[in-house]
């Protein structure tokens, strides 16, 4: 119960730091998981420090793949349609714009990620057993600045290289295939946060 006296004080003024400033590339949060954070954080022994709720991603990273220097072409938090994906986004000509040459592209999925500081350990414990009930099996509990903090992270993840130096090497068909996989996954990552929500409601 070390982390008991200074915890309130702290999520104060984590969630009124949150308010105010977003140091996210999105630069907010991620509306379909507005719900959850609210959720946690009205609970007294938790609060949330950052979030994603899952993304599909077209990113070109450096030959020395330092994360600094790569760069975000496309980012959605929602399922995309291939034929809106291709007329709003012509995959060709932004790679002519922003890529470079001996950078990789690539289409990613990242799952949904959540970081919790929790009272206590025991408060930690059941809500690392609920989230892994679920199918969050990427979690565990990590010490951060004097706090006990539970990172949450989904399981599902798509990595797939589709150009090289500012040209496409894969095929439309793939690329279809590509982002249907991506979508399949996304709504499966939201089915998990739903019943996490669920989870959390009843038994917190």
């Amino acid at each position: 119960m070390i982390y008991t006296p200074a915890f309130n004080n702290d999520k104060t003024q984590c969630l009124s730091k949150m308010k105010n400033i977003d140091k996210s590339k999105k630069g907010s949060v991620d509306a379909s998981i507005i719900p959850l954070l609210k959720l946690i954080n009205s609970k007294k022994d938790y609060y949330t420090t950052s979030s994603c709720s899952g993304r599909i991603i077209v990113m070109s990273i450096p030959p020395d793949g330092k994360k600094l220097n790569t760069k975000w072409l496309f980012v959605s938090h929602d399922t995309i349609k291939f034929e809106e994906f291709k007329f709003n986004f012509p995959l060709q000509k932004e790679l002519s714009k922003k890529s470079s040459i001996g950078e990789s592209t690539y289409l990613r999925f990242e799952p949904f990620i959540l970081h919790v500081a929790a009272r206590d350990l025991d408060s930690a414990l059941k809500l690392l057993k609920i989230a892994q009930a679920i199918g969050f099996k990427r979690c565990g509990i990590i010490a951060a600045n004097h706090r006990i903090i539970l990172e949450l992270m989904g399981v599902d993840r798509i990595d797939a290289p589709i150009a090289k130096d500012k040209k496409l090497i894969v095929s439309e068909d793939y690329l279809r295939f590509i982002i249907e996989e991506a979508n399949n996954k996304l709504n499966r990552n939201k089915e998990r946060i739903d019943l996490f929500y669920e989870k959390i409601d009843s038994a917190l």
